[in-house]
């Protein structure tokens, strides 16, 4: 018996292996030959006209933020005018709920109550004021 035909190794199992490799090597070749090439970048002039888009929707975006700041802002003093009580109860409820107060199953069941209640009976006043005019 010849050493290649026992253990699988010498001239045959090497030309065997090489031929696994070769094989192996034009699949890859063939896989990164289909792949597309990069498109190209895009020119200066591109770049600068989609930032200014970018720039002027954000300047959009901060000025919507900042006038729904100062509509909830007025909802909030308007409602502390005309409806001091219900603006310091909703005052102390979210302090409580922050501060940590619903801790015990107690006080949760006893704040969801009361929440469901108070939006049941006044969300749609706070939610949806009144239209002047």
């Amino acid at each position: 018996m010849t050493p290649s035909k026992k253990n699988g190794s010498g001239a045959t199992g090497a030309a065997k292996s090489k031929k696994t490799s070769t094989s192996a090597s034009k699949k890859a070749a063939s896989k990164s030959s289909t792949k597309k090439a990069p498109a190209s970048p895009p020119s200066p002039r591109r770049l600068y006209d989609e930032g200014v888009a970018v720039k002027e929707n954000a300047r959009d975006f901060h000025d919507s933020l900042n006038q729904m700041a100062d509509d909830a802002w007025e909802t909030v003093f308007s409602n502390l005018e005309n409806h001091p009580y219900r603006t310091l109860g909703i005052a102390a409820g979210i302090g409580f709920v922050l501060a940590g107060g619903l801790a015990s199953t107690l006080a949760r069941h006893a704040v969801g109550y009361g929440l469901r209640t108070a939006i049941h009976r006044y969300g749609a006043d706070v939610l949806f004021p009144p239209m002047d005019g």
